[in-house]
């Protein structure tokens, strides 16, 4: 709308110069607002615009990198002493652009460490396509010195770009229902290949997706209602400890095994920050029974210590 300018006669027959001038001043100010508050209102409407077009464009040119439903990864040497062992998982682009000049590395963790392999390229990827991610020299066990202290928890991170120079990333939290412990070799493989579940994806945009933190908490048994919250939040819960005080012992009775009463959980989250980290895990259990956690930054090698009394 046009600002509508007042229409204003003046008749100096009565009135002095000054306040005549005065008068004018005054009309001129008023018409000065306006033409003000029209301008910055058409300012804004143009930016908003100008936002909702570039968003209306990068929905049409936004690749997504995720695994297929139902799919697994896979750490093993396949048919050759000679390959190195690598981990394989499938890609599907359920975009609606092409995923630009893909590329993929991983951080693997054990109870022995924390290891991020080197970059592993995927190449571009068209909508309804699918590539596999090939990443040499995976740890395919947990060396540690402890079995029940054992797991095999990794995250894989692809990063990707659009038609309009932007850059994307997917995060992909895998684990090993075998807790990294030995596997026995099968017919066609040189070395017992390791099935990892994909427990959670999550995409964003950059090509630097938040660290990933190891938090602890301590509390009941996790519910599978609870675990499918922290999957749904892109949290791997991977390894707990339990506690329990055992039955006094009856006479001629075999001595019974103690019922946990308490777990020391672990998890991997992401986060700007231990206390970020802590909060999504916190909001994905609901549940104020789970108490003092902490969370460590999953770096590679030595680890830097942040915790949330």
């Amino acid at each position: 709308m046009r600002p509508v300018l007042a229409d204003v006669h003046l008749d100096f027959s009565n009135i002095g110069w000054d306040a005549a001038v005065a008068i004018g001043t005054g009309v001129l100010a008023l018409s000065t607002g306006a033409l003000a508050a029209y301008t910055a209102r058409l300012a804004k409407k143009t930016s908003d615009m100008a936002e909702d077009e570039r968003d209306a464009a990068k929905a049409r040119t936004r690749p997504v990198l995720m695994p297929p439903s139902e799919v697994r990864a896979v750490i093993s040497r396949i048919n050759s002493d000679a390959e190195p062992i690598a981990l394989r998982l499938a890609l599907v682009n359920a975009g609606v652009g092409p995923a630009l000049n893909a590329y993929a590395y991983a951080v693997v963790a054990t109870s022995a460490g924390s290891v991020q392999t080197r970059l592993a390229t995927i190449g571009s990827v068209a909508p309804d396509h699918s590539a596999d991610i090939v990443i040499p020299d995976v740890p395919d066990h947990d060396a540690g010195d402890f079995d029940d202290n054992a797991y095999l928890a990794v995250y894989v991170t692809v990063v990707y770009g659009d038609l309009g120079d932007r850059t994307y990333h997917s995060v992909i939290g895998l684990l090993d229902p075998d807790r990294g412990l030995a596997l026995q070799p099968r017919p066609g493989f040189i070395s017992g290949p390791r099935t990892l579940e994909v427990l959670a994806t999550e995409v964003g945009e950059g090509d630097a997706p938040p660290p990933q933190w190891r938090v602890t908490f301590t509390g009941p048994d996790v519910t599978d209602d609870q675990r499918n919250q922290l999957a749904s939040a892109n949290v791997v819960l991977f390894a707990s400890t339990a506690g329990g005080t055992a039955p006094a012992p009856v006479p001629g009775e075999p001595l019974r095994v103690p019922t946990p009463s308490v777990f020391r959980w672990s998890a991997y989250a992401q986060g700007a920050a231990d206390d970020d980290a802590i909060a999504r895990v916190g909001k994905a259990l609901a549940d104020d029974r789970f108490v003092a956690y902490s969370a460590t930054l999953w770096v590679r090698g030595r680890l830097t210590t942040a915790s949330l009394e």
